[in-house]
């Protein structure tokens, strides 16, 4: 994953986090589901 688009994110949960708890926790679910799609985490995202 290219730095820049982490940075991106990181910006992104920042903002959201001021705005909404919620909202930080559905953008941290988001990250983990965009940046572990290879690996086999099935048993965690259950």
């Amino acid at each position: 994953m290219p730095l820049v688009r982490w940075v991106q994110w990181s910006e992104l949960r920042a903002n959201y986090r001021q705005k909404c708890v919620m909202c930080a926790t559905l953008v941290d679910v988001t990250i983990l589901l965009t940046t572990l799609p290879a690996r086999k985490v099935s048993p965690l995202v259950h």
